[in-house]
């Protein structure tokens, strides 16, 4: 699996020691979810249908 997307940090935090070619779990899903809500904080993914959805916006304070 391509993870190129990540950090290095990131990269060597998810490769499991133990097993060749092989993630660990928890890191891996760490990982994939931080990089996406950093995707969509930016902009760069959307989610299809969101805008059903409550306006986060007007739910903050003046």
């Amino acid at each position: 699996m391509d993870i190129s997307f990540a950090a290095q940090n990131w990269r060597k935090a998810v490769v499991d020691k133990t097993r060749s070619g092989q993630f660990v779990r928890k890191h891996f899903e760490a990982m994939v979810f931080t990089a996406l809500a950093e995707e969509l904080r930016t902009g760069d993914v959307a989610v299809v249908g969101s805008e059903e959805y409550a306006d986060w916006s007007k739910q903050l304070l003046d």
